[in-house]
């Protein structure tokens, strides 16, 4: 404390002024970056198939293909699904569900030259082989009486059996019915279908049902009337093309022609119809 004068001649004590402190400058430093946790990409596969790069280049199918052997069915599926037990993806592979009604049955005979007669087939496979695998898988018994329509019709009809008794819609199966009697718009007729299903009678002379049953996959995998003159017909003599698509073809006939006339194997090898195969996709998925 200080005593300043006044006029007075009194002292008057005043305070001295506190001192104000001033802050320190504070340089401002970098915040630390806080870290986004990422997600570590998986193994690449560069086509969507259901396998890895790596894979592919094991198993030898093309990276840049989902469907290296071009049978419709994805590589991946075809590695990795049990719902396609036996298919190779460096093979073409054909496969059949194959329902029956009635007092009909598929015997194993047919279903031998069936596989054969693919097995066979002019048609070359990434591998190196030739032919195709055809697999066809029994499955169920049904419960049918009279004619089954294979349009949506009262009674029996294919798309109802379809509806409720076929096991691998979505994986890439043809799906066929063998049932008595077949009918189509009303008109009795051996066998009816088109891509991807089969609807076909079971005559009780021997290889008359796997000769339908030849005939109608025929029609599935994508040969019809359109495609060619002598399908479906009886304008073209047997000998000139020798095909169970022939309306001339002895019932012992199993075999697509491969010429003279047309070349079914051909077109089957550029165009073959696979069904959908959303399921079967969805089985490796995301693995």
């Amino acid at each position: 404390m200080t005593a300043t004068a006044t006029s007075a001649g009194s002292a008057t004590a005043t305070a001295s002024p506190t001192p104000v402190s001033t802050p320190a400058t504070v340089t401002p430093t970098a915040s630390t970056p806080v870290s986004t946790p990422t997600e570590t990409p998986g193994p690449a596969d560069r086509d969507s198939d259901g396998l890895v790069d790596a894979t592919e280049r094991t198993v030898g199918t093309d990276p840049d293909d989902r469907d290296t052997d071009d049978d419709g069915l994805p590589d991946g599926p075809e590695v990795r699904s049990e719902e396609v037990t036996g298919a190779d993806p460096l093979r073409r592979d054909v496969f059949v569900e194959v329902d029956s009604g009635g007092s009909c049955q598929l015997p194993d005979r047919a279903i031998d030259r069936m596989e054969g007669t693919f097995a066979d087939a002019p048609i070359e496979n990434p591998d190196g082989t030739e032919g195709i695998d055809l697999h066809v898988i029994r499955s169920d018994t049904l419960s049918v009486s009279g004619p089954v329509e294979y349009w949506p019709a009262p009674g029996p009809n294919f798309v109802s059996i379809q509806r409720e008794s076929f096991d691998h819609s979505g994986y890439g199966y043809h799906y066929a019915v063998l049932v008595p009697d077949v009918s189509n718009a009303g008109r009795s007729v051996g066998g009816s279908g088109g891509f991807g299903t089969i609807l076909s009678e079971c005559p009780d002379r021997r290889d008359a049902t796997g000769h339908l049953l030849m005939h109608e996959l025929g029609h599935s995998l994508g040969l019809t009337a359109v495609t060619y003159t002598g399908i479906d017909s009886t304008a073209v003599p047997y000998d000139s093309y020798p095909s169970a698509m022939n309306y001339n073809a002895p019932v012992s006939a199993y075999d697509y022609s491969d010429g003279p006339g047309f070349d079914d194997w051909a077109y089957i090898a550029a165009n073959q119809h696979t069904p959908g195969t959303d399921a079967l996709n969805a089985t490796v998925a995301g693995d």
